[in-house]
Protein backbone atom coordinates (compact mmCIF):
# COMPACT_ATOMS: atom_id res chain seq x y z
CA UNK A 1 0.00 0.00 0.00
CA UNK A 2 1.12 3.48 -0.54
CA UNK A 3 2.28 5.69 2.23
CA UNK A 4 0.57 8.87 1.44
CA UNK A 5 -2.77 6.94 0.52
CA UNK A 6 -3.01 5.80 3.93
CA UNK A 7 -1.59 9.44 5.49
CA UNK A 8 -4.26 10.88 3.32
CA UNK A 9 -7.15 8.65 4.25
CA UNK A 10 -6.67 8.85 8.21
CA UNK A 11 -5.76 12.52 7.89
CA UNK A 12 -8.94 12.77 5.82
CA UNK A 13 -10.99 11.43 8.27
CA UNK A 14 -9.81 13.46 11.24
CA UNK A 15 -10.42 16.67 8.60
CA UNK A 16 -13.50 15.75 8.32
CA UNK A 17 -14.73 15.22 11.78
CA UNK A 18 -13.31 18.35 12.47
CA UNK A 19 -14.78 20.74 9.75
CA UNK A 20 -17.95 18.98 11.18
CA UNK A 21 -17.53 19.32 15.10
CA UNK A 22 -18.77 23.35 14.81
CA UNK A 23 -22.13 22.75 13.36
CA UNK A 24 -22.92 19.36 14.69
CA UNK A 25 -27.18 19.12 14.90
CA UNK A 26 -27.38 22.33 12.53
CA UNK A 27 -30.36 21.08 10.32
CA UNK A 28 -29.81 21.44 6.16
CA UNK A 29 -32.13 24.71 5.95
CA UNK A 30 -29.67 26.20 8.21
CA UNK A 31 -26.25 25.89 6.28
CA UNK A 32 -28.26 25.66 3.27
CA UNK A 33 -28.31 29.25 4.57
CA UNK A 34 -25.38 29.69 5.85
CA UNK A 35 -22.83 26.52 4.35
CA UNK A 36 -19.74 25.85 6.06
CA UNK A 37 -17.26 26.65 3.63
CA UNK A 38 -13.53 26.67 5.87
CA UNK A 39 -12.17 25.19 8.73
CA UNK A 40 -14.55 27.29 11.69
CA UNK A 41 -14.83 26.66 15.21
CA UNK A 42 -16.40 27.23 18.03
CA UNK A 43 -20.40 26.49 17.42
CA UNK A 44 -21.83 23.67 18.88
CA UNK A 45 -19.16 22.46 21.03
CA UNK A 46 -17.34 25.68 21.28
CA UNK A 47 -14.48 24.12 20.87
CA UNK A 48 -11.52 26.41 18.40
CA UNK A 49 -11.12 25.31 14.77
CA UNK A 50 -9.03 21.85 14.28
CA UNK A 51 -10.89 20.43 17.16
CA UNK A 52 -11.72 16.66 16.22
CA UNK A 53 -14.53 14.62 17.85
CA UNK A 54 -15.15 11.05 18.93
CA UNK A 55 -14.96 9.67 15.62
CA UNK A 56 -10.92 10.61 15.34
CA UNK A 57 -10.12 9.98 19.33
CA UNK A 58 -11.65 6.52 18.60
CA UNK A 59 -10.30 5.75 15.45
CA UNK A 60 -6.65 6.92 16.36
CA UNK A 61 -6.64 4.68 19.28
CA UNK A 62 -7.51 2.09 17.39
CA UNK A 63 -4.83 2.55 15.03
CA UNK A 64 -2.55 2.85 17.73
CA UNK A 65 -3.74 -0.34 19.21
CA UNK A 66 -3.09 -2.15 15.74
CA UNK A 67 0.17 -1.31 15.55
CA UNK A 68 1.27 -2.97 18.23
CA UNK A 69 -0.61 -6.28 16.62
CA UNK A 70 -4.30 -7.05 16.55
CA UNK A 71 -5.75 -7.29 20.06
CA UNK A 72 -9.67 -6.63 20.35
CA UNK A 73 -9.54 -6.31 24.29
CA UNK A 74 -6.65 -3.72 24.16
CA UNK A 75 -8.70 -1.90 21.19
CA UNK A 76 -11.93 -2.07 24.00
CA UNK A 77 -9.35 -0.91 26.77
CA UNK A 78 -8.05 1.91 24.97
CA UNK A 79 -11.86 3.09 24.20
CA UNK A 80 -13.00 3.00 27.78
CA UNK A 81 -9.73 5.19 28.44
CA UNK A 82 -11.14 7.52 25.85
CA UNK A 83 -14.58 7.42 27.00
CA UNK A 84 -13.35 7.95 30.99
CA UNK A 85 -10.23 9.32 30.83
CA UNK A 86 -10.16 11.72 28.09
CA UNK A 87 -7.36 9.97 26.11
CA UNK A 88 -6.30 10.69 22.80
CA UNK A 89 -9.05 13.68 22.74
CA UNK A 90 -7.61 17.19 21.28
CA UNK A 91 -7.63 18.74 24.96
CA UNK A 92 -7.87 16.14 27.29
CA UNK A 93 -11.98 15.45 28.10
CA UNK A 94 -13.54 14.06 26.06
CA UNK A 95 -17.01 15.87 24.69
CA UNK A 96 -19.07 13.94 22.84
CA UNK A 97 -19.72 9.75 23.06
CA UNK A 98 -22.88 8.58 21.53
CA UNK A 99 -25.21 6.31 23.91
CA UNK A 100 -24.39 2.70 22.39
CA UNK A 101 -20.53 2.92 23.04
CA UNK A 102 -20.89 5.16 26.26
CA UNK A 103 -23.22 2.13 27.30
CA UNK A 104 -20.96 -0.37 25.64
CA UNK A 105 -17.59 1.30 27.80
CA UNK A 106 -19.58 0.68 31.02
CA UNK A 107 -20.47 -2.65 30.05
CA UNK A 108 -16.88 -3.72 29.28
CA UNK A 109 -15.30 -1.95 32.65
CA UNK A 110 -17.86 -3.78 34.96
CA UNK A 111 -17.88 -7.45 33.17
CA UNK A 112 -14.48 -7.25 31.11
CA UNK A 113 -15.59 -9.31 28.14
CA UNK A 114 -15.93 -8.11 24.85
CA UNK A 115 -18.06 -10.74 23.77
CA UNK A 116 -21.00 -9.31 25.25
CA UNK A 117 -20.15 -5.42 25.82
CA UNK A 118 -21.33 -4.49 22.31
CA UNK A 119 -25.01 -3.57 22.14
CA UNK A 120 -27.45 -6.32 19.88
CA UNK A 121 -30.29 -4.13 19.77
CA UNK A 122 -31.81 -3.47 16.68
CA UNK A 123 -32.11 0.19 18.11
CA UNK A 124 -28.55 0.69 18.84
CA UNK A 125 -27.42 0.98 14.87
CA UNK A 126 -26.20 4.08 15.12
CA UNK A 127 -22.52 5.19 12.91
CA UNK A 128 -20.66 4.85 16.37
CA UNK A 129 -18.42 1.88 14.41
CA UNK A 130 -18.70 2.36 11.02
CA UNK A 131 -16.50 5.98 12.28
CA UNK A 132 -13.93 4.48 13.33
CA UNK A 133 -13.55 1.49 11.81
CA UNK A 134 -11.18 3.16 9.04
CA UNK A 135 -7.54 1.99 10.33
CA UNK A 136 -8.89 -2.21 10.40
CA UNK A 137 -9.75 -1.19 6.61
CA UNK A 138 -6.44 -0.28 5.86
CA UNK A 139 -4.31 -2.56 7.88
CA UNK A 140 -6.63 -5.63 6.74
CA UNK A 141 -7.27 -4.23 2.87
CA UNK A 142 -4.58 -6.84 1.77
CA UNK A 143 -5.99 -9.49 3.45
CA UNK A 144 -8.07 -12.09 2.16
CA UNK A 145 -12.08 -10.87 2.06
CA UNK A 146 -13.07 -13.37 4.89
CA UNK A 147 -10.47 -11.78 7.14
CA UNK A 148 -11.59 -8.67 5.97
CA UNK A 149 -15.18 -9.35 7.31
CA UNK A 150 -14.46 -11.16 10.22
CA UNK A 151 -12.10 -8.49 11.47
CA UNK A 152 -14.85 -5.86 10.51
CA UNK A 153 -17.09 -7.38 12.14
CA UNK A 154 -15.45 -8.50 15.33
CA UNK A 155 -14.08 -4.79 16.10
CA UNK A 156 -17.10 -3.14 15.51
CA UNK A 157 -19.10 -5.69 17.92
CA UNK A 158 -16.85 -3.98 20.70
CA UNK A 159 -19.64 -1.43 20.89
CA UNK A 160 -21.99 -2.06 17.96
CA UNK A 161 -22.94 -5.96 17.83
CA UNK A 162 -26.21 -5.90 15.95
CA UNK A 163 -25.37 -7.49 12.45
CA UNK A 164 -26.35 -4.30 10.37
CA UNK A 165 -23.79 -1.82 12.32
CA UNK A 166 -20.95 -5.01 11.58
CA UNK A 167 -21.86 -5.49 7.60
CA UNK A 168 -21.91 -1.32 7.06
CA UNK A 169 -18.48 -1.86 8.68
CA UNK A 170 -17.65 -4.73 6.46
CA UNK A 171 -18.79 -2.95 2.97
CA UNK A 172 -16.92 -0.08 3.89
CA UNK A 173 -13.44 -1.98 5.09
CA UNK A 174 -14.08 -3.67 1.46
CA UNK A 175 -14.46 -0.33 -0.46
CA UNK A 176 -11.31 0.99 0.95
CA UNK A 177 -9.38 -2.18 0.01
CA UNK A 178 -10.84 -1.71 -3.60
CA UNK A 179 -9.41 1.56 -3.68
CA UNK A 180 -6.14 0.98 -2.02
CA UNK A 181 -5.81 -1.57 -4.88
CA UNK A 182 -6.59 1.18 -7.52
CA UNK A 183 -9.90 0.54 -8.66
CA UNK A 184 -12.83 3.57 -9.16
CA UNK A 185 -15.67 4.19 -6.42
CA UNK A 186 -17.88 2.42 -9.06
CA UNK A 187 -15.72 -0.36 -8.74
CA UNK A 188 -14.70 -0.56 -5.17
CA UNK A 189 -18.42 -0.41 -4.91
CA UNK A 190 -19.76 -3.34 -7.66
CA UNK A 191 -16.94 -5.17 -5.91
CA UNK A 192 -17.71 -5.09 -2.47
CA UNK A 193 -21.58 -5.48 -2.76
CA UNK A 194 -20.68 -8.67 -4.61
CA UNK A 195 -18.48 -9.75 -1.81
CA UNK A 196 -20.85 -8.81 1.32
CA UNK A 197 -24.29 -10.50 -0.55
CA UNK A 198 -23.66 -13.87 1.21
CA UNK A 199 -23.44 -12.11 4.52
CA UNK A 200 -26.48 -9.78 4.19
CA UNK A 201 -29.13 -12.36 6.06
CA UNK A 202 -32.27 -12.10 3.98
CA UNK A 203 -34.22 -9.44 6.90
CA UNK A 204 -31.38 -7.19 6.23
CA UNK A 205 -31.22 -6.67 2.38
CA UNK A 206 -34.09 -4.12 2.50
CA UNK A 207 -31.75 -1.63 4.59
CA UNK A 208 -28.81 -1.83 2.39
CA UNK A 209 -31.15 -2.34 -1.13
CA UNK A 210 -30.36 1.53 -2.11
CA UNK A 211 -26.52 0.93 -1.54
CA UNK A 212 -26.27 -2.78 -3.45
CA UNK A 213 -28.52 -1.72 -6.21
CA UNK A 214 -26.51 1.46 -6.81
CA UNK A 215 -29.71 3.72 -6.20
CA UNK A 216 -27.67 6.22 -4.29
CA UNK A 217 -25.52 7.28 -7.25
CA UNK A 218 -29.23 8.30 -8.41
CA UNK A 219 -30.29 10.27 -5.73
CA UNK A 220 -31.41 13.71 -4.99
CA UNK A 221 -29.94 15.65 -2.43
CA UNK A 222 -33.26 15.97 -0.67
CA UNK A 223 -33.76 11.98 -0.74
CA UNK A 224 -30.19 11.41 1.36
CA UNK A 225 -30.77 11.30 5.03
CA UNK A 226 -27.49 12.13 6.97
CA UNK A 227 -28.61 11.51 11.00
CA UNK A 228 -26.86 8.86 13.14
CA UNK A 229 -28.07 5.85 11.70
CA UNK A 230 -25.35 3.95 9.94
CA UNK A 231 -27.16 3.24 6.91
CA UNK A 232 -27.60 7.24 6.29
CA UNK A 233 -24.06 7.71 7.07
CA UNK A 234 -22.93 5.31 4.70
CA UNK A 235 -25.72 6.19 2.09
CA UNK A 236 -24.97 10.29 2.28
CA UNK A 237 -20.91 8.88 1.98
CA UNK A 238 -21.35 7.44 -0.93
CA UNK A 239 -23.24 9.98 -2.31
CA UNK A 240 -21.27 12.46 -1.84
CA UNK A 241 -18.33 10.83 -3.14
CA UNK A 242 -20.03 9.63 -6.25
CA UNK A 243 -21.34 13.60 -6.56
CA UNK A 244 -17.23 15.29 -6.05
CA UNK A 245 -14.32 15.73 -7.73
CA UNK A 246 -11.92 16.75 -5.02
CA UNK A 247 -11.45 15.95 -1.61
CA UNK A 248 -13.14 19.07 -0.28
CA UNK A 249 -15.91 19.06 -2.73
CA UNK A 250 -16.79 16.05 -1.09
CA UNK A 251 -16.47 16.44 3.03
CA UNK A 252 -17.92 20.50 2.16
CA UNK A 253 -20.93 18.20 0.84
CA UNK A 254 -21.24 15.81 3.31
CA UNK A 255 -21.08 18.20 6.48
CA UNK A 256 -23.70 20.83 4.81
CA UNK A 257 -26.25 18.31 4.90
CA UNK A 258 -26.80 18.81 8.73
CA UNK A 259 -27.23 17.33 11.35
CA UNK A 260 -24.43 14.63 11.89
CA UNK A 261 -22.11 16.88 10.43
CA UNK A 262 -19.02 15.56 11.85
CA UNK A 263 -19.44 11.85 11.36
CA UNK A 264 -20.68 12.30 8.04
CA UNK A 265 -17.72 14.55 7.10
CA UNK A 266 -15.42 11.50 8.73
CA UNK A 267 -16.87 8.63 7.00
CA UNK A 268 -16.67 10.30 3.89
CA UNK A 269 -13.21 12.43 4.62
CA UNK A 270 -11.54 8.38 4.96
CA UNK A 271 -12.37 7.48 1.89
CA UNK A 272 -12.30 10.92 -0.42
CA UNK A 273 -8.50 11.03 1.11
CA UNK A 274 -7.67 7.88 -0.87
CA UNK A 275 -9.44 8.91 -3.72
CA UNK A 276 -8.74 12.19 -4.44
CA UNK A 277 -5.50 12.70 -2.22
CA UNK A 278 -5.39 16.36 0.04
CA UNK A 279 -4.03 18.56 -2.68
CA UNK A 280 -7.29 20.37 -3.01
CA UNK A 281 -7.00 21.18 0.76
CA UNK A 282 -5.36 24.48 2.33
CA UNK A 283 -2.28 23.56 4.16
CA UNK A 284 -4.83 26.16 6.82
CA UNK A 285 -7.16 23.50 7.55
CA UNK A 286 -4.27 20.72 8.14
CA UNK A 287 -2.08 23.49 10.11
CA UNK A 288 -4.99 23.59 12.51
CA UNK A 289 -5.59 20.17 13.29
CA UNK A 290 -5.54 19.49 17.20
CA UNK A 291 -2.38 17.54 18.03
CA UNK A 292 -1.31 17.19 14.38
CA UNK A 293 2.40 16.42 15.42
CA UNK A 294 0.87 13.49 18.08
CA UNK A 295 -1.22 12.82 14.73
CA UNK A 296 1.41 11.79 12.28
CA UNK A 297 2.94 10.57 14.75
CA UNK A 298 0.56 7.98 14.86
CA UNK A 299 -0.06 7.52 11.35
CA UNK A 300 3.74 7.34 10.45
CA UNK A 301 4.05 4.45 13.00
CA UNK A 302 0.87 3.03 11.77
CA UNK A 303 2.21 2.53 8.39
CA UNK A 304 5.69 1.18 9.15
CA UNK A 305 3.47 -1.42 11.17
CA UNK A 306 2.09 -2.47 7.35
CA UNK A 307 5.26 -2.42 5.86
Amino acid sequence: MKKELIKNSILGLVLGDALGVPVEFKSRDELDRNPVKDMIGYGTYNQPPGTWSDDSSMALVTMESLTNGYNPVEIMKSFCRWAHDGYMTPYGKTFDIGNTTSKACRTYKHYKDITTCGETSEFSNGNGSLMRILPVSICYANDSEKAIIEKSFEISALTHNHIRSKIACALYSLIVSELLKGKNLYEALANANRIISSHIPEEEKIHFKRITDFEVVQLNRSEVKSSGYVIDTLEASLWCLFKSSDYKEAVLKAINLGIDTDTTGAVTGGLAGIMFGLESVSSKWIKSLAKLDNIETLIKNFIERLQ
